[in-house]
């Protein structure tokens, strides 16, 4: 890796980091899902500092080369972004069923009460 491709990746690291925490203080994005990124472009940064680093972790893992290291952990960073995205979601889609069976019933019993009152009243 050439010192002027080391200092472009830490830069668009560093710009992309910046890029998270603005989302997170504009309240674009929580935590939860900004923890994840920053993690990420954080393990970024130091094998960009020491990219010897790469290829003692894929020698030790047993990965012939550093673009194939590479590849497996975003692929197993895909995998787990996906995941976890699946549960927010499922998570969602149960609170607005929860939700919209509650309004149904709140609108039931507004309707039946509504209902009541005129007969009482008419009566």
């Amino acid at each position: 890796m050439t010192l002027s491709f080391q200092i472009s990746l830490e830069i668009l690291i560093l710009v992309m980091i910046i890029y998270v925490i603005r989302c997170l203080l504009k309240n674009k994005i929580i935590i939860r899902y900004a923890l994840p990124w920053l993690l990420m472009l954080l393990a970024l940064g130091i094998v960009g500092l020491f990219p010897e680093m790469l290829s003692i972790i894929s020698g030790l893992v047993g990965i012939k080369t550093e673009a194939n290291m590479i590849f497996f952990v975003g692929f197993c960073f895909v995998i787990l972004l996906m995941f976890s995205l699946t549960m927010a979601l499922t998570r969602c889609t149960k609170r607005i069923k929860k939700l919209t069976q509650e309004l149904a019933l709140l609108e039931y019993e507004n309707r039946t009460g509504r209902k009541c009152q005129e007969k009482n009243g008419k009566g």
